[in-house]
């Protein structure tokens, strides 16, 4: 955002994309029909006069059509990322994409610290039950609409052996929606950054036991370590005991990042992509695939 220039030195993304943003004929087409739904004209002063239990209503009318009648023709980029609610590319406040813009130097003065969890979409099929019902077709469906060729949806039935559809069906979305936009920000921002501004990437890897274990490194997962405020209410979705050793040096490095722009693993930049790996006891040094990809990341954990 342009007018944001100047107003931050560091950026910490958890969960980390280059936000999905919509294009404005598409936000244009999401607005009308919530207007139709509230039965007002499609202007922002007459939405406005609705109350908000009325909005809150004809959001939720809007997102069950999202999710039973997902058509691309209406909803555009939204029929993958499924947020009709995104920022809208306005050529004004948010000018293009932001992964274009980073590549563009708009952030080469500010310190980056950007990330994701090895299971971030678990959190959104495993509580509701619904990764056993996701079936073969959904997830033949889901990698072509992600453009994952035959082989790379092989690809994924190696590297999880054992896993249900749901389980793939994840990991997919995973890398599809956190990870690899991660890794694109990342990369962009490492090639554009001044000297003085500096680019770190991290992975959060522990697993919930919660759900019978399923729940895994999912979305959110993360939160409690960073604040460690592990205890303070956290057991629904951490279990009993989660690694206060995880806490203290997530807790550790956040607080160092935010005060002199510095963690104490390296730098990341696009030949080696040094990651931070946190969990609780892993080899030194491994080499991740990228998946959709040739490349590899370096990823480095301390264990404890």
């Amino acid at each position: 955002m342009p007018r944001a220039k100047g107003l931050f030195r560091r950026a910490i993304v958890q969960s980390g994309n280059t936000p999905k943003v919509n294009t404005a004929d598409t936000a244009q087409r999401i607005a009308h029909r919530l207007a139709e739904l509230l039965g007002v004209e499609p202007t922002r002063r007459a939405i406005a006069a609705t109350s908000s239990d009325q909005v809150l209503q004809a959001q939720a009318k809007l997102r069950d059509e999202l999710l039973t009648r997902p058509d691309p023709a209406f909803w555009g980029e939204v029929a993958l990322s499924y947020l009709p609610w995104a920022p809208t590319v306005d050529n004004e406040t948010i000018p293009k994409p932001p992964i274009e813009c980073i590549a563009e130097r708009s952030a080469a003065d500010i310190d980056l610290l950007v990330g994701s969890n090895t299971e971030e979409t678990r959190l959104f099929f495993v509580c509701d039950g619904s990764i056993d019902r996701i079936t073969e077709d959904a997830l033949a469906a889901i990698a072509s609409a992600y453009g994952l060729p035959a082989e790379g949806l092989s690809t994924y039935r190696a590297a999880h052996p054992g896993a249900s559809v749901g389980e793939l069906f994840s990991a997919i979305q995973t890398d599809w929606y956190w990870r690899i936009p991660a890794v694109r920000m990342a990369d962009a921002h490492a090639r554009t950054a001044h000297s003085s501004s500096s680019t770190f990437m991290y992975e959060f890897a522990w697993r919930s036991p919660q759900f019978g274990g399923r729940l895994g490194a999912a979305h959110s997962v993360e939160i409690p370590f960073v604040f460690d405020t592990l205890g303070l209410g956290t057991e629904p979705l951490l279990g009993a005991n989660p690694p206060q050793s995880v806490a203290t040096e997530m807790h550790r490095a956040w607080v160092a990042f935010a005060a002199e722009g510095d963690c104490d693993w390296l730098k990341y930049d696009v030949v080696r992509r040094s990651t931070m790996h946190f969990d609780t006891c892993l080899p030194k040094w491994l080499r991740i695939p990228l998946p959709w990809s040739s490349s590899y990341g370096r990823a480095y954990c301390k264990c404890h």
